[in-house]
């Protein structure tokens, strides 16, 4: 939804990438054995490194991707860096500290939201979306059952005070990327906004490029 508030010749772009983080996150819903998952992350690797070669794609996610990868507006080697964090997910003891927590967070949706970011303005630096990503990392946590909403809390609040300071120095171009991150706090409690209230919210946290 936030990124229909991308330029038009961009939303494309932003589609394929978070179709792609989408494709990776679900693997672990639908393998019974770690192995398995594994496997398909490998599949993932291979396709990509075959697309950043010129070869065809093996998906359709793939074919969206390919032209950004090829004409260097994505890098495979980020790309590739988010199918390996997503090994934590078939680990069950993968996230058992916030050290590995935070780890986790950056290289998975907070380095899907600073792609996101360099696709807009490839001015926008990652250090500004950081805090950012890492809020809605927190709350993403506390939605999956990875952690408890109290145990998330401190983390969470923490970077999304920082976030509303690092925020400042992100294009105007490029915010779309992170407006998302302004429902971190309604996620932490429990609390899924309405369709309407998230239009409204994003429309407001654009308007403003703040969270």
């Amino acid at each position: 939804m936030a990124s229909r508030f991308a330029p038009e010749g961009a939303r494309a772009g932003l589609a394929a990438l978070y179709a792609f983080d989408l494709e990776l996150s679900r693997i672990v819903g639908v393998v019974s054995q770690q192995l398995m998952g594994e496997i398909r992350l490998a599949w993932w690797r291979e396709s990509l490194e075959a697309v950043a070669a010129g070869k065809p794609g093996r998906h359709p996610v793939l074919d969206a991707l390919a032209p950004l990868v090829r004409e260097g507006r994505l890098s495979h080697m980020a790309l590739e860096a988010l199918i390996e964090a997503r090994h934590a997910d078939l680990d069950a003891d993968a996230l058992a500290d916030d050290a590995t927590r935070l780890s986790y967070i950056d290289g998975t949706v907070g380095a899907v939201m600073a792609l996101a970011a360099g696709l807009l303005d490839p001015a926008a630096k990652p250090e500004a979306t950081l805090s950012a990503g890492r809020a809605w990392g927190w709350a993403g946590l506390v939605r999956t059952g990875k952690i408890t909403a109290e145990a998330a809390r401190p983390h969470l609040m923490a970077a999304l005070a920082a976030a509303r300071t690092e925020l400042k120095a992100l294009p105007v171009a490029a915010f779309p990327a992170a407006a998302y991150a302004t429902f971190a706090a309604d996620y932490l409690k429990g609390r899924s906004p309405s369709e309407l209230e998230k239009r409204l919210r994003l429309v407001w946290a654009t308007a403003k490029g703040g969270i």
